[in-house]
Formats: C-alpha cells, sequence, structure tokens
C-alpha cells in the first residue's frame, strides 16, 4: 500500500492513479483480508463493517453497539468481530496484552512512557489476575469499563504524541529555515497552519513528510514498524479546503434548479445538469494535485494581486 501511494506521487499515471484508489485504501486492504475477497472486489457494506470493527474494537464498542452501527443482527455483529481476530491475531494478542497489564499493574502505559491509573488493582487486590473471572459477574460493567480503557489509552496515547512531536518538528523546520509558517491549532490528528501563498507548496509537501516520517519517534528510541499515511488540503480558511490528491481530479458539479449533484474525474465539459438538463450549475474542484488546488485558489481569490499589491 506504502508503495502504490509512493509511485503515484512521483508518477501520477491513470494506471497509478486507478491502483491507488484500489490499493491505497487501508480499509478496504482490511475488509478483503476479513472477507476473503480481492481488493478491487470489496463492496461499500464489506468496507464499512470492516472499519467499523476496526475502531469499534479499538474504542471497545460492544457486540450490541456494532450491530447498532452496521444495522445488522447482534449475530452477524459478532461474526464480523470473529472474522477480524481470526485473520489478525497478532492485534488481538496485542488488545489482550494491553487487558492484562491495565488489570494486573495497576496502570496501563504507552510506547512512549504515558500512563493512565486503573482501579482494578484497588479492587481486586495483590492477585488481580487470579481474582478477575471470580469477580466478573458481580462487577461486570466495571470489568468492561477498565478493559476499554486498556486497550484504548495506550493507542490514543501513542497518537497524540504524534501530532505533538509532528508540531514539534514542524516548528523546528520553519525556525531553521527562517519561514513566515504559523501554527494555528490541532484537531483532534489533524495540524492547522497558516502560511504565505508563496510558501503554500513548499509548506504543503514538508508537513507531509514529516508527518509520515518514520523518524518521528526517534526521541523516544523507536521507529514504527507500520507507516503512516497524512493528508493535506489548502484553502484561505478552515471552512474552504481543496484536498490534495495524487494526480486525481475531483470536481462537483450541483444543479442550482434541482439540487442534483454529480462528480467528474476532470474539469467538467458538460454545464448542464444530467437530471432535469438545466444550464444553472455550479463546478467547484473539491481536490487535486498541489499545484491544480494552488492555481484554483489563486484564480478564485486572486490571492497573487493581493500579494502584489
Amino acid at each position: 500500500m506504502w508503495d502504490i501511494r509512493a509511485e503515484c506521487f512521483k508518477n501520477p499515471t491513470k494506471e497509478n492513479i486507478a491502483r491507488l484508489s484500489a490499493e491505497g485504501d487501508f480499509h478496504k486492504h482490511t475488509a478483503s483480508m476479513i472477507f476473503g475477497v480481492p481488493i478491487d472486489k470489496v463492496d461499500k457494506n464489506q468496507r464499512q463493517a470492516a472499519k467499523a470493527v476496526m475502531f469499534g474494537l479499538v474504542y471497545g464498542m460492544s457486540i450490541d453497539g456494532l450491530a447498532l452501527r452496521l444495522k445488522v443482527s447482534k449475530a452477524k455483529a459478532e461474526e464480523f468481530i470473529e472474522k477480524f481476530f481470526a485473520r489478525f491475531l497478532v492485534a488481538k494478542a496485542a488488545l489482550d496484552r494491553m487487558e492484562v497489564q491495565g488489570f494486573t499493574r495497576g496502570y496501563i502505559e504507552s510506547p512512549t512512557g504515558r500512563r493512565k491509573s486503573t482501579s482494578s488493582r484497588l479492587i481486586l487486590g495483590p492477585d488481580a489476575a487470579e481474582n478477575i473471572q471470580f469477580e466478573y459477574g458481580r462487577l461486570k460493567s466495571f470489568f468492561n469499563h477498565e478493559a476499554r480503557v486498556s486497550r484504548n489509552m495506550p493507542i490514543q496515547g501513542i497518537a497524540s504524541d504524534m501530532n505533538l512531536l509532528a508540531c514539534y518538528t514542524i516548528l523546528k523546520y520553519k525556525e531553521k529555515h527562517g519561514l513566515d509558517w504559523r501554527l494555528i491549532n490541532t484537531v483532534y490528528d489533524s495540524i492547522m497552519l497558516e502560511v504565505p501563498f508563496a510558501q503554500a507548496r513548499h509548506c504543503l509537501v514538508t508537513v507531509q513528510k514529516i508527518m509520515e516520517s518514520p523518524k518521528l519517534f526517534s526521541p523516544f528510541g523507536f521507529a514504527p514498524k507500520v507507516r503512516f499515511f497524512a493528508d493535506t488540503s489548502a484553502g484561505i480558511s478552515w471552512a474552504d479546503q481543496l484536498d490534495i490528491t495524487s494526480g486525481k481530479e475531483v470536481w462537483k458539479v450541483k444543479c442550482l434548479e434541482c439540487g442534483k449533484a454529480r462528480e467528474e474525474s476532470s474539469k467538467p465539459k458538460d454545464h448542464r445538469c444530467w437530471e432535469c438538463g438545466s444550464k444553472k450549475v455550479k463546478r467547484d474542484l473539491d481536490g487535486g494535485p498541489i499545484d491544480l488546488v494552488l492555481s484554483t485558489l489563486d484564480a478564485k481569490y486572486r490571492i497573487s494581486e493581493q500579494v502584489a499589491t
């Protein structure tokens, strides 16, 4: 998956873009492995199920909760979970190990050393491992909460540290090179920067490389075995962003009369609505390569002219 992503950025041919669409989707990969079908045969329902199971297990979602989210029976939801764990034995072992640590140590620890205390050891005593099964029936809701905390904290902890390390690295880079970049805020796992238009391309490329670098955790003495992917977007405000994609253009055409919308993979030449035939349509770029996005923003808001004056 990483190879085709890198290749598409380097050489965005139609063939590479098509491969990226199929092979560069992590949730499609997961669905393909769970359901035993080729990546290009994974449908939307299978992808959604794989995504829900994966995030649900991390956040401690119950079988009832998963069934409600996927709008399937409890038996079907349980089947999805069993298929996931049967295919990803290492993930199951890691989650089980986190639970044991939380119940026996009295705390759970992330790979970067963050710790969160758990209450189970106080209730079960020093022989927590032996008492878990005995007490489970009486304190089921408590144990379920502790299990969710033990699974979730290390994952959330390293995700938070990854974002903070990226912020630090970006600030050190801009200071070293004397760049006029301002780090505005972080929103979950996103980083917002304000930069001069002339430096936008440099910023987008650099920030993506920093956030995807396996060297990000070098201060802690380790490098992740799984590569991270970072998506970027650009706009004049947070509410007006265009996605940066690997050579693939996404245009939205919306009819101002009937309200129907469609997507096209290149600048629309048909100025009519395909539903009602009206010529009153609005055509907007939704995402594309860096240079196309920046030139579109410049043409729309006349940024270069404003800078020049």
